[in-house]
């Protein structure tokens, strides 16, 4: 489609009718020369009558559907195809389905659609397609003239009125159809198509992609009978292309899936052309280049964050990873605690990273050596790549040691230790010998590293004076105690 801007500056005129009409024909990939060439040749044999443009460089007027579709017509015959141009004096919202869905058209192609509103003047849009909601139906039209005060309004249903991005899709607005066939002043006609067979692909785009395939998806011209998808690897100069044949489905949808094992799996962009062809093999259209860059390796395996609990494991992934496991075992008793973890997949602007993260306490509290491989699958479950490299070292202690007492004030004393493996928390259980256990307080202790640490208050425990017995307790993530120790100082 068109913006005005441009018919008003480079071709010099401008005529809705006209506008909608040239623009239709360049999404049907049928323009006669160039976009200029194709909207004065409709401008001359469509009897326009001209208006007051405010004495600006460039032509206003507007022209009938009737004499545009004669045109179209005459042009269509001209080129040996079936397809045709009709008019449909009141459009009702089920032929907009019925045309935009191919059961008229032959093709999904788009009309045009004049609005008359009786006393006043009439403008014509292009319709692209529809919106159905539980309350109301919409057609969705390229408008092609400027904006006005409803832009951007959004009605109940959230569907913006009008639709402002600053492209050349700028008036592309939703229309509430029953709204507009409910008014009494206001009438719809439109040119409509039959057997649309348009001269070139459209929407050729990536469905999915990964490290194992590529899956691209396609208009074709109605009568196509086959398609193939030539592809290469960019890396290949081209010397490793093979022509994959595509599926065809509801007449006009190709796709294909361009199996990377043919290349491979080499990481790097690939290129795909497309072309179809009818029965006999004539080429009705090609399309070409779609891009895509794939990355089909694991890479940049990286430990963090290792403590005596455990550690966290980060790597780049392939293209299109749907799912990554990280089998994970100490290095004790061979692969008896064997865990396959399914890790988190982060997405950092189309880069793909997995992430786990490790708890020792889920692999018997076991220091020492630990191996995590890496699985990417796409999204059929189907494995892209692996790798063996993950690895860490986990401080190996079965038993609370160094437990000290320091920094003894008359008001407080520091505890700290060293924990075993696979220490999630420490508990310092802490009370003075008299009257017992009447003080008792179970403190949460500090841990940093594998370093338990907490200073006991004086005042905490009714300021008294005497013995202080602060035990100690190492548990897992589980809730396990690992291991138990008991510190006393005398507090004057």
């Amino acid at each position: 489609m068109l913006p005005e801007s441009y018919a008003r500056q480079k071709i010099k005129k401008y005529g809705c009718t006209i506008h909608s009409a040239t623009g239709i024909l360049n999404w049907m990939g049928r323009l006669k020369g160039s976009i200029s060439d194709t909207y004065n040749e409709i401008w001359n044999n469509s009897n326009v009558e001209l208006h007051d443009n405010g004495g600006e460089d460039w032509l206003y007027g507007g022209a009938y559907l009737e004499d545009v579709k004669n045109y179209f017509n005459s042009y269509f015959a001209s080129l040996g195809i079936k397809t045709r141009a009709f008019i449909d004096s009141d459009v009702t919202f089920d032929e907009v389905v019925r045309h935009i869905g191919s059961n008229y058209s032959g093709e999904k192609a788009p009309f045009s659609m004049s609005i008359w509103v009786e006393g006043d003047d009439g403008h014509t849009i292009t319709v692209i397609s529809y919106l159905k909601t539980s309350s109301k139906n919409y057609v969705v039209i390229y408008n092609g003239w400027w904006l006005d005060e409803n832009d951007c309004q959004v009605d109940e249903n959230g569907i913006k009125a009008n639709v402002n991005n600053n492209t050349s899709y700028l008036s592309v607005r939703y229309i509430d159809f029953d709204d507009l066939k409910n008014r009494s002043n206001v009438s719809t006609e439109g040119m409509m198509f039959k057997d649309v067979q348009s001269a070139n692909i459209k929407e050729a785009n990536t469905q999915y992609s990964s490290g194992n395939n590529i899956e691209l998806a396609c208009y074709v011209p109605n009568g196509t009978k086959y398609v193939f998808f030539p592809t290469w690897s960019v890396g290949g100069n081209g010397t490793d292309v093979v022509w994959h044949s595509g599926n065809i489905q509801y007449g006009n949808v190709a796709s294909v899936s361009v199996d990377l094992n043919t290349y491979n799996k080499a990481s790097g962009y690939y290129a795909t052309d497309i072309y179809a062809y009818d029965g006999n093999m004539n080429q009705l259209a090609c399309y070409g280049t779609v891009l895509n860059d794939i990355n089909s390796n694991i890479s940049n395996v990286k430990t963090s964050n290792k403590t005596i609990k455990g550690y966290k494991l980060t790597c780049n992934l392939p293209t299109g990873t749907a799912r990554v496991a990280f089998p994970t075992w100490s290095n004790v008793n061979n692969q008896d605690d064997l865990i396959w973890y399914n890790g988190q997949i982060n997405n950092n602007n189309g880069n793909l990273q997995g992430e786990i993260t490790i708890d020792v306490a889920n692999h018997k509290n076991d220091g020492g050596l630990y191996i995590t491989h890496i699985y990417a699958y796409d999204k059929y479950n189907k494995l892209i790549a692996n790798d063996v490299n993950g690895r860490a070292d986990i401080t190996d202690r079965k038993q609370i040691t160094d437990a000290k007492i320091t920094n003894v004030t008359s008001s407080s004393y520091r505890v700290s230790c060293k924990v075993p493996t696979g220490t999630s928390y420490v508990l310092f259980p802490t009370w003075t010998s008299y009257n017992a256990s009447d003080d008792i307080i179970w403190y949460n202790a500090a841990l940093s590293g594998d370093t338990a640490y907490l200073t006991i208050n004086k005042s905490k425990h009714n300021n008294e004076t005497g013995v202080y017995n602060t035990h100690i307790y190492a548990f897992n993530s589980k809730g396990d105690i690992l291991n138990s120790a008991t510190t006393s100082v005398t507090i004057k």
